[in-house]
């Protein structure tokens, strides 16, 4: 079943009008979003790293809210579903996923040194090469 069947709306670069179905037009907004999620994933990932590791950090983030540091820590996950999600719907449908970028991660003390990173949150910098 495609997204144009899950909300009864013909899809926006449908090739014909026979049928529900992913097309490419589909596929390449999935491949947008999931891209997206990529990187807030990688953004959320090192904020929980840093605000459960770097105990001045978090104590400072639980001053503006208490619980903010397991705040932080469950929308990493999240978003860490929806990009798994969207993949998985992809990959389900006879789409590939699409291989990530490599980056360095922050090296603030705290941060988890990984060579999975797409982000850098000390540099602000976000490869999507």
């Amino acid at each position: 079943m495609g997204l144009a069947a899950l909300t009864g709306a013909r899809p926006a670069f449908a090739t014909s009008s026979a049928g529900p179905g992913i097309t490419k037009g589909d596929v390449a907004i999935l491949n947008f979003l999931a891209a997206a999620e990529l990187i807030e994933t990688d953004l959320w990932i090192q904020y929980c790293e840093l605000a459960a590791h770097n105990k001045p950090y978090g104590d400072a983030l639980n001053v503006l809210e208490d619980e903010l540091v397991t705040y932080t820590c469950d929308v990493a996950h999240d978003e860490q579903s929806h990009e798994l999600f969207i993949n998985a719907f992809l990959s389900a449908n006879g789409f590939a996923d699409q291989p990530g970028c490599i980056s360095h991660s922050s090296e603030q003390h705290g941060a988890r040194g990984s060579a999975d990173r797409l982000t850098n949150l000390m540099k602000v910098t976000v490869d999507t090469s």
